[in-house]
């Protein structure tokens, strides 16, 4: 399967050479597409690349400089740079079968960085100019099987993020009833130790009051007998005198 989709990828990269229209102007142009190509077909690409810029120089509404641009920047893994190329040529011409070819390699470049969506995108776009592309049907397959995989991979990740989170939701909630009962057995202790001190302070008081009491009765039962011993006294009759003659 792999080794299939990088035929099909080395396939539609081959350089396409312009056609010549106006016989002065545009022989320049195909001199340097020409030595493009050359260079191209022998993995010199960056210096390729430099041919298919001189020609861009030479006119900028040729649309063939542009797709070739592209396709070397593609071998040198220029992935973004070559998908500029090719939208630039796909600007500059009407032909159906220059623009699938562009669309599909700009699918190749979002392949190249599994951006399966995009190249999805692409790939339908080749084919509504040329239906019948077969590598172009067979790289949209095997696109679309990819972005199946990562929606779903992404998916059993959003899954096992969430699984998680109810786990750790969960335990925090656990949780919380042993820290609650922990603490209450923590402050148990001091609340008894408070409540002694309390109770050991309040004896002493309380004993003092009822020692008050007992004395403050005592004096009174006192005062009372004294009372009561001079009432006795007041009533005592006089002792007789003895005459002193």
């Amino acid at each position: 399967m792999i080794s299939r989709y990088f035929i099909v990828f080395i396939s539609c990269f081959l350089p396409v050479i312009a056609i010549a229209q106006e016989p002065k102007r545009q022989g320049n142009i195909n001199t340097l597409l020409y030595e493009g190509n050359d260079l191209y077909h022998q993995h010199k690409y960056s210096e390729a690349e430099k041919k298919y810029s001189q020609a861009q120089g030479k006119n900028n509404q040729n649309p063939v400089a542009f797709y070739n641009q592209g396709n070397a920047m593609m071998q040198s893994k220029k992935y973004e740079a070559a998908r500029k190329q090719f939208e630039k040529s796909l600007t500059l011409t009407a032909d159906k079968n220059l623009q699938a070819k562009a669309y599909h390699n700009i699918g190749n470049s979002f392949s190249e960085e599994k951006n399966w969506k995009s190249a999805v995108d692409a790939y339908k776009n080749a084919l509504k100019r040329n239906p019948s592309d077969r590598e172009t049907k067979y790289n949209l397959a095997y696109a679309q099987e990819m972005l199946k995989k990562q929606e779903q991979k992404d998916k059993d990740k959003q899954d096992k993020k969430d699984e998680n989170k109810d786990d750790k939701e969960n335990k925090k909630d656990e949780k919380k009833p042993d820290d609650k009962d922990q603490k209450d057995k923590d402050k148990q202790p001091e609340e008894e130790k408070k409540k002694e001190e309390e109770r050991q302070k309040a004896e002493p008081q309380k004993m003092t009051e009822q020692r008050a009491a007992e004395m403050l009765n005592s004096v009174q039962q006192g005062e009372k007998k004294v009372q009561e011993r001079k009432a006795d006294a007041g009533k005592a009759s006089p002792k007789k005198l003895d005459k002193d003659w």
